[in-house]
């Protein structure tokens, strides 16, 4: 269970990291098409790249995470000039589109920035050399995914926050 955003608990959720890596692109990396059974997120540790969805296109950089939706279709590639580096985590579960939303994404807007933040920066590093020694399966794995989808959660309450009371000063 997870608290959601009002502080009430949720449903349960289960979560199996299928597989996880890291890739620095080419610049002429061919375009990926998704339509696939799990969901995967992205990290963008440097550079830029496109992601194309539905009828919508976004260019996005560094600092700045995407996912992909199971069983939807999308396309996405390296910017040319400036090929993108991501950490990306293909997941699959109960209650992962539930976490997902709570984290900040959704099908109609799968990108969102992560907190450039010395801690949040940590995490995601840790994520990677937690792999390095251990399967993706791992459990350790599995609960540094949770932990990063925590974050994003919090941070996402964060922003909310801020704007909030960035609009009552006004």
């Amino acid at each position: 269970r997870f608290l959601d955003e009002s502080g009430d608990w949720s449903e349960n959720a289960w979560m199996h990291v299928v597989r996880m890596g890291q890739e620095d692109c080419k610049p002429d990396k061919k375009k990926i098409t998704w339509p696939t059974k799990v969901y995967s997120l992205h990290f963008i540790r440097e550079g830029r790249g496109v992601l194309k969805y539905g009828d919508s296109e976004v260019n996005l950089k560094a600092g700045m995470c995407f996912t992909l939706y199971s069983d939807t279709a999308v396309e996405y590639y390296p910017d040319r000039n400036d090929p993108w580096s991501y950490l990306w985590i293909d997941i699959d579960g109960e209650g992962i589109e539930e976490l997902l939303a709570k984290s900040g994404f959704s099908p109609d807007r799968p990108y969102r920035k992560y907190p450039m933040d010395k801690h949040f920066v940590y995490e995601l590093n840790r994520l990677s050399e937690i792999h390095s020694v251990r399967s993706a399966t791992d459990i350790c794995v599995v609960a540094q995914v949770f932990k990063l989808l925590s974050e994003l959660i919090y941070s996402k309450q964060d922003e909310g926050r801020t704007l909030r009371d960035s609009s009552a000063r006004i």
